[in-house]
C-alpha cells in the first residue's frame, strides 16, 4: 500500500512538471509567426490568397516560389522556416506573378487566434484532469495507467504542437519540438496498448506486438528528432525536406495505430459476452469513431495529400475531446449513461 502511494505520488510529481512544460507550450504557439497571407498547393506550387488591397502588391492566384532562401512547394516548409522566425519580423520570399518573378520582404503576423489558443489551454487541461482523476480512481488497473500517459500525451501533443523555436531559446528551439515527436508517437501506442488491456487484460496473448509497436515508436522518435535537430544545423532544403518527409511516416504510423485500436476494440466488442464488459467497448468505439477516427479523416490524411486540413484545427481539438470523455465513463461509470438509450 506504502509502495503504490509512493508510486502514484511520484506518477503525479511527473504529471506537475509536464503541465508546466504544456503552459509553457502554450506561450512558444502565442508567439508562433506566420506569412501574411493563406497558402493553397495548386499543381505542386503554393498559391497565395490574399485581399487585393494589400500592402505588398499581391494579388490571389501568384505563386510562392521561396521564404528566406528556401525553395518551397509545400505548406509545412513555409511553416517550419517561419517557426525559426518572429512575430513582427521581416523575412525575403520570391513569389511568381502575372508580370514574371519577384522578391520582396513582408512583415510576419500571428499564427493563431486568441480564439485557438483558450480553446487549446482548455481542452489539454480536460484531458489533464480526466487523467489524473482516472488514475487516482482506479489506480489498481493497469488499463487506468496506460488510459492516464495517453491522455497526458495527447495534451502534450496539443500544447507543443509546431510553435516558435525563439521563445525559450534551448528549450524551444530543439526540446519542445523533440518532446512533441516523442508525444506524437507514444500517443497513438499507447491508445493500442490500452486496447489490449481494457476491459480483459490481453498483454501476454500480445506481448510480441505490443513490443514491436513501441521498438517501431522509439525509432520513429529517435530517427525524426535527429533529422530535426539535422535540419536546424545544416540549414538546408534538402535537410527540411527529409524531415518533413520523416514526419509524414509519423502521421502513417498514427492512422495505422488508430486503425488497429478500432480493430481490437471491435474484435473484443464482438467475441465478448459479458454484459458489463460490452457497454465499456460501446463507449471506446464510441470515442475512437469520434475522436481519434475523425482526426484522420478530417485532418492527417488531408494534410498527407493535399498539405491542407478539412476542418480548422479547432474543431479537430474539441472533437478529441471525446477520448478522455468516453473513456473515463468505460472506465470508472460507464452504467451512468447507457449508450442504448
Amino acid at each position: 500500500m506504502i509502495e503504490t502511494s509512493a508510486k502514484l505520488k511520484f506518477i503525479l510529481f511527473v504529471d506537475a512538471i509536464l503541465f508546466l512544460l504544456c503552459i509553457a507550450g502554450l506561450i512558444s504557439i502565442y508567439e508562433k509567426a506566420k506569412l501574411p497571407f493563406e497558402l493553397t498547393t495548386q499543381d505542386s506550387l503554393l498559391s497565395i490568397t490574399i485581399q487585393d488591397s494589400n500592402p505588398y502588391g499581391l494579388s490571389a492566384g501568384d505563386k510562392l516560389i521561396s521564404v528566406d532562401g528556401f525553395k518551397v512547394n509545400l505548406v509545412e516548409k513555409t511553416e517550419f522556416i517561419t517557426d525559426t522566425k518572429n512575430i513582427g519580423e521581416s523575412i525575403s520570399i520570391s513569389v511568381l506573378t502575372k508580370s514574371g518573378q519577384i522578391n520582396l520582404r513582408v512583415v510576419l503576423t500571428n499564427y493563431y487566434s486568441a480564439f485557438y489558443l483558450i480553446s487549446t489551454a482548455v481542452i489539454a487541461l480536460l484531458f489533464f484532469v480526466i487523467a489524473v482523476f482516472v488514475l487516482l480512481k482506479k489506480s489498481e488497473m493497469k488499463a487506468a495507467h496506460v488510459f492516464h500517459w495517453a491522455s497526458i500525451c495527447m495534451a502534450i501533443m496539443m500544447c507543443m504542437t509546431w510553435s516558435n523555436l525563439n521563445t525559450f531559446s534551448f528549450l524551444s528551439t530543439y526540446f519542445f519540438r523533440i518532446i512533441l515527436l516523442i508525444s506524437y508517437v507514444a500517443t497513438p501506442a499507447l491508445f493500442v496498448h490500452f486496447t489490449l488491456v481494457f476491459p480483459r487484460d490481453n498483454t501476454l496473448k500480445w506481448k510480441n506486438l505490443l513490443r514491436l509497436n513501441y521498438s517501431v515508436a522509439v525509432i520513429l522518435a529517435l530517427i525524426n528528432s535527429y533529422l530535426f535537430i539535422y535540419s536546424l544545423s545544416a540549414n538546408s532544403d534538402k535537410a527540411i525536406d527529409n524531415y518533413l518527409t520523416a514526419f509524414n511516416i509519423l502521421r502513417i504510423y498514427l492512422i495505422v495505430s488508430v486503425i488497429l485500436s478500432i480493430f481490437f476494440s471491435s474484435t473484443a466488442f464482438l467475441k465478448e459476452k459479458g454484459k458489463v464488459e460490452r457497454q465499456q467497448l460501446k463507449w471506446l468505439l464510441f470515442g475512437f469513431i469520434i475522436g481519434p477516427l475523425s482526426f484522420v479523416i478530417l485532418w492527417v490524411l488531408p494534410i498527407l495529400f493535399n498539405g491542407k486540413a478539412l476542418i480548422p484545427e479547432e474543431m479537430i481539438m474539441i472533437l478529441l475531446c471525446a477520448i478522455p470523455i468516453t473513456f473515463a465513463i468505460a472506465i470508472i461509470k460507464y452504467h451512468m449513461l447507457d449508450i442504448d438509450e
